[in-house]
């Protein structure tokens, strides 16, 4: 917080907050058994084909067997579909005219 005083100084700063003071309580360090195995980090095991991109997105990789693109079945459209006992038209650039409702 600033006020303004009467002194030739223009502000003052007032503290803001709690107060803290710090003190080391313990100076001696550990025996270096007890170092060791306190500053003992688990070990983490790399998963295969995973990894984080610069941004931290996940990317993997899959591998699969190779398919054979002749024999798999495609889905099938109703508009390519022939109709029964109708030949197809002979110029198919026509726009097509819809059907009316009677």
């Amino acid at each position: 917080m600033v006020k303004k005083s009467g002194l030739k100084v223009p502000k003052v700063l007032d503290e803001i907050g709690p107060r803290m003071n710090w003190h080391l309580r313990r100076v001696k360090s550990a025996n270096d058994e007890v170092k060791k195995q306190s500053m003992k980090q688990p070990r983490v095991q790399k998963k295969k084909n995973v990894e984080r991109g610069t941004l931290g997105d996940k990317m993997g990789r899959v591998h699969m067997q190779s398919q054979e693109t002749k024999t798999i079945a495609l889905r099938k459209f109703k508009v390519l579909k022939k109709k029964r006992g109708k030949a197809e038209p002979s110029d198919s650039r026509e726009p097509r005219t819809k059907k009316q409702k009677s």
